[in-house]
């Protein structure tokens, strides 16, 4: 039976994550008890009710699903709708119950849900040496889109360095426009025509910190509006790692712009209490690579970023079917 998440499958989930991803867990130090404080805070208060209206209408931010047998709780799928594409994330089958087509019906469900909110892809990532996940998503008509690196570094105890505040600011709206289309511009083509989001890859909005009990903050340098670098780090609790996200470089960032916005970043987590800080890079961003490389971090995963287009024919289905070929759906007359 599939169906949707229910808090009180808190504990299941968590149960599920350390069967499927207990090595991505130990990289990213993953939290039991903030992650049910989370779903306690998403499912009650404001934030609960505001959740229900939208899906009253039709308009959810997003979808958890759970499949269920006899009264257990056997996978899970979590989709967050966003601008063109469906993000899909904790695509999971419990191990016992693997090679029954568990995964595929979430995952028939998870897509049947981006076509009705018009989305035209799915995009998920996956481990790059997770053959077999791979395998089933391509056999469902997943390609690969980009490769992304996991960079991980400790940061160190005591009185973090103090921010150059002359020469790192806080991101101001008036940069957001000009940072979305440099972050755009520097995507190779297939990218950039896919995952078309804007100001939320770069500040999210504020309810998402509230839900997921989490601090972001970001910091630019260079002139208003045409900055010369950005960061934005974002921290929950200790145990976690301090995230930092989207590290954007100029071509004519200075060296000390460089190491300025890094290490303000860094230390605003370290002040924080983080521990460490993870930073996910796409492959095509070399100088940020070279950045963390600089300061510190070590390469400690790589993830492949497969995508789906929604409006072409589903091989897997077709197979069910025992069909070779179909027309694509009217993307003008909905699913």
């Amino acid at each position: 039976m599939l169906r949707e998440f229910r808090p009180s499958d808190g504990p299941d989930v968590l149960r599920e994550l350390s069967l499927n991803f207990a090595r991505e867990n130990d990289l990213t130090g993953m939290d039991a008890a903030h992650f049910l404080r989370v779903v306690e805070k998403a499912y009650h208060g404001a934030i609960g009710t505001l959740l229900r209206l939208s899906r009253l209408f039709g308009v959810p931010p997003v979808l958890f699903l759970v499949a269920e047998e006899d009264h257990r709780l056997v996978g899970t799928t979590f989709v967050s709708f966003q601008k063109g594409h469906g993000y899909l994330a904790m695509v999971m089958t419990d191990p016992n119950y693997r090679r029954r087509g568990v995964a595929s019906s979430l995952l028939d469900r998870a897509e049947l849900a981006c076509r009705r909110r018009r989305r035209r892809y799915s995009i998920l990532d996956v481990m790059e040496d997770n053959a077999e996940a791979q395998r089933l998503y391509r056999e469902r008509g997943y390609e690969p889109l980009r490769r992304l690196e996991g960079w991980v570094r400790a940061l160190p105890s005591g009185d973090p360095k103090p921010p150059r505040t002359d020469l790192v600011r806080p991101t101001r709206p008036s940069d957001v426009p000009f940072l979305v289309e440099a972050h755009r511009e520097r995507m190779p083509p297939r990218v950039r025509e896919i995952l078309t989001g804007g100001v939320s890859a770069l500040l999210p909005p504020r309810w998402l910190d509230r839900v997921l009990l989490s601090e972001s903050t970001a910091w630019c340098t260079g002139p208003v509006g045409r900055p010369t670098a950005y960061a934005r780090a974002t921290f929950t609790t200790s145990q976690e790692p301090g995230i930092l996200s989207l590290p954007f470089l100029a071509e004519g960032a200075t060296a000390e712009e460089r190491e300025g916005i890094l290490l303000t970043a860094l230390g605003w987590l370290s002040e924080h209490g983080a521990d460490r800080a993870a930073a996910t890079c796409p492959e095509h961003e070399s100088r940020t690579r070279t950045l963390l490389e600089e300061q510190g971090f070590s390469l400690r995963w790589r993830t492949e970023t497969m995508v789906k287009d929604l409006w072409l024919p589903d091989p897997s289905a077709l197979q069910r079917q025992g069909r070779t070929s179909e027309a694509p759906p009217d993307p003008s007359s909905g699913p």
